[in-house]
């Protein structure tokens, strides 16, 4: 099961603390507050860097990290399109 509180900087995954760095954070935070709904890679970059241009390969990333914490299909994808976390 997995546990995340916007304000808080970790998840927690079957009662383990899995610290997030403030990228991972804020993608976090926007999946969840999203939930259900596509989160597009345009969406994260202006997210995350309102005024900088980022290649798609970092938010690839990103997006691989948090998947290695949260596990495979938690975060899901569409390819081409973005992201989304079920509700």
């Amino acid at each position: 099961m997995i546990e995340f509180d916007s304000k808080l900087p970790y998840l927690h995954i079957s009662g383990k603390k899995h610290y997030l760095n403030k990228n991972l954070h804020k993608i976090m935070t926007l999946l969840t507050e999203r939930r259900g709904e596509m989160v597009t890679r345009d969406d994260i970059r202006h997210h995350i860097w309102p005024d900088v241009f980022v290649q798609d390969q970092g938010i690839t990333v990103l997006i691989s990290k948090l998947r290695k914490i949260t596990g495979k299909g938690f975060i899901k994808t569409h390819k081409g399109l973005g992201y989304w976390i079920d509700k």
